[in-house]
């Protein structure tokens, strides 16, 4: 027998139970997007801020102070200047002597020697931001479009992630338990898929048969059903293969 349920559960509360089932997976996702749109943005600040600098900044000729050669994180070599220049300080008076450092690839950085002359742009109102204009500081366009599309895929996936648990999950859920059919599933199956599964047929309005399956669901509830017993179920109108297995608390067979 079909029916449309004459309870109301409130969508604050099937909010508020998938956040509990599914909190590390909200969790992930949050973090996927805050982490790499931050990513992004600073990113973009830092090449914004530097192609300003060539346009607007200060330029002054400095030259090599040294050259080093370090491991970097991965244990390869890097290949380093230091150098040093005048720069001029907005609201003080006077040259002051301003060091920086920029990394090179070994080809660039072999013929370069110490005292070599070399140009240098920077923010007359922060120095320590300075670079070799040849270098153009992240000023590469291309580079940072490169960057933004690497990025932004690990942001993607964590909206993916998100989108999927509010819409596939929550919206879902309150969609069928409030406006969706209500009649009797009959187990067919019951297994063990990452946690125990309840596999479920049931007739539409129009005898159609059709299947679903529950969300995992711990071994002790489990064990209160067997193949052939029925339980109570909904599902979409509209699109029948759409269904819930909620029994006697859908709380606890959440998908």
């Amino acid at each position: 027998m079909n029916s449309s349920n004459n309870s109301t559960v409130p969508f604050k509360e099937v909010l508020i139970t998938c956040l509990k089932k599914y909190k590390i997976l909200v969790f992930f996702g949050t973090f996927l997007v805050l982490l790499f749109t931050t990513l992004i943005a600073l990113l973009w600040g830092a090449h914004l801020y530097d192609s300003d600098i060539l346009r607007n900044g200060e330029k002054a000729t400095g030259k090599i102070f040294s050259k080093k050669i370090s491991l970097d994180e991965d244990g390869f070599n890097e290949y380093s200047i230091v150098y040093i220049f005048p720069a001029k300080v907005s609201g003080r008076e006077g040259i002051f002597d301003t060091f920086g450092r920029h990394i090179l690839n070994q080809e660039e950085w072999e013929p370069i020697k110490k005292d070599d002359s070399i140009e240098i742009a920077y923010d007359p109102n922060n120095p320590e931001r300075n670079f070799p204009v040849e270098s153009g500081g992240i000023n590469s366009r291309f580079m940072v479009v490169i960057f933004t599309v690497f990025l932004g895929f690990f942001a993607g996936l964590g909206v993916l992630i998100l989108y999927g648990f509010f819409f596939n999950l929550v919206i879902f859920t309150s969609k069928l338990l409030n406006n969706g059919v209500h009649t009797q599933g009959k187990i067919t199956k019951i297994e063990q898929n990452g946690g125990m599964v309840i596999h479920y047929q049931f007739k539409d309005g129009n005898g159609k048969l059709h299947e679903g399956m529950s969300g995992q669901i711990s071994d002790e509830l489990a064990e209160n059903w067997k193949v052939g017993q029925s339980g109570a179920i909904c599902y979409d109108q509209l699109k029948p293969k759409k269904s819930l297995w909620y029994a006697e608390d859908w709380k606890k067979y959440l998908l």
